[in-house]
């Protein structure tokens, strides 16, 4: 992984997911916390450094398996936002917990995209920001659903990526709808940090900015 896809990805991420420092669920209905992390099954939540709201105590296993079941129960919540959750348990994380669980899955799925696509570590920062933020959305082998999006990343067409990257189900989470937009303007630029590498040079990151391709005569 490039080092400037690691630095800017918290930022980028949390533009979508937000930065929670208490469990929540997700759209879905799993039991989530930070910058859209998964903690479902249980046994990802227990091993977080959980504090108590209020006294800052330290969160012993059977608080925290017992907060995480009703949180887990409170199907209603799923379509709240993440707000809503709040209340619902004094489970908390600071924000460096937070940032330490996202490089930790972060490294979890840079382990399988670099196995799964040919070249990896010669993409681009922003051809890696974008294939990151869709396995963040989706898991890390989520390229066995996307073969023809695969094969252009392969080939290094990253205009056509960008035609085949978009994740599906934004009529049922609108916040698919501005990753999607990110995703795209992602892979833009990698197909022209690719035709132009001295301009723009491949471990530097271009998002939030949208190159534009340079008309031909």
């Amino acid at each position: 992984m490039r080092a400037a896809v690691r630095e800017i990805f918290p930022e980028f991420s949390q533009k979508f997911e937000g930065r929670v420092l208490w469990p929540y669920l997700d759209i879905e209905g799993y039991v989530t916390v930070g910058i859209g992390c998964l903690i479902h099954p249980i046994a990802l939540a227990l091993a977080l450094p959980w504090k108590l709201a209020g006294s800052g105590a330290r969160a012993t296993l059977l608080e925290v398996t017992a907060q995480w079941e009703y949180l887990k129960n409170s199907t209603e919540l799923a379509r709240a936002g993440a707000q809503a959750a709040q209340h619902a348990t004094t489970l908390r994380l600071n924000d460096a917990d937070v940032d330490a669980l996202l490089f930790a899955r972060m490294a979890l799925n840079e382990a399988v995209l670099a196995k799964t696509f040919a070249g990896w570590s010669e993409y681009s920062a922003d051809a890696q920001l974008g294939i990151h933020s869709m396995a963040w959305a989706m898991g890390a082998d989520f390229a066995k659903g996307y073969p023809h999006f695969k094969r252009a990343a392969e080939a290094g067409s990253w205009d056509e990526a960008a035609d085949e990257c978009t994740i599906g189900g934004e009529s049922k989470n609108a916040g698919l709808i501005p990753r999607n937009v990110a995703n795209r303007i992602c892979f833009h630029n990698a197909a022209r940090a690719l035709e132009n590498p001295k301009a723009l040079p491949p471990d530097q990151v271009s998002w939030p900015l949208e190159l534009v391709k340079e008309a031909r005569p």
